[in-house]
């Protein structure tokens, strides 16, 4: 089986890695943590693997059914990029968002301050505590 690069195998990245963004942005805010912590990190993965890899499962599924070949050359490899780039991708837009956060109780860091995280983690929320500092909320 080769490992080149195709039309499809683009295509089926992209998707896995959308999912992937987003699932794994659910699971690390649920963690309810600020910053890159063992903790986020595992809720982020775990909740991305449970609920990506069954989608990728049945994708993959209805490609051999519908697509003899082509289509599953380097499959595996495009849907671990997928993965990987969605994940991380996730982390860098929650960081930045965390990094404005902080910009934001910068200009008042006597008054208490919360609003809601940016898309897609809407569910979440950042709060800022006069002398505790900021703290996620779910």
């Amino acid at each position: 089986m080769s490992r080149r690069l195709t039309a499809a195998n683009v295509v089926v990245a992209a998707i896995v890695g959308a999912w992937a963004f987003f699932f794994y942005g659910v699971g690390r805010t649920m963690t309810e943590c600020v910053g890159v912590s063992p903790r986020g990190t595992f809720g982020g993965l775990f909740i991305c693997a449970a609920l990506t890899l069954p989608s990728v499962v049945g994708m993959w599924i209805g490609a051999r059914l519908l697509v003899r070949g082509g289509l599953t050359d380097g499959i595996v490899a495009a849907i671990v990029v997928g993965i990987l780039a969605g994940c991380v991708a996730s982390e860098a837009a929650i960081l930045a968002d965390e990094a404005q956060f902080a910009a934001e109780v910068a200009r008042d860091p006597s008054a208490d301050y919360s609003r809601a995280r940016a898309w897609p983690n809407r569910n979440g929320g950042l709060v800022y505590v006069t002398g505790l500092g900021i703290h996620a909320t779910d």
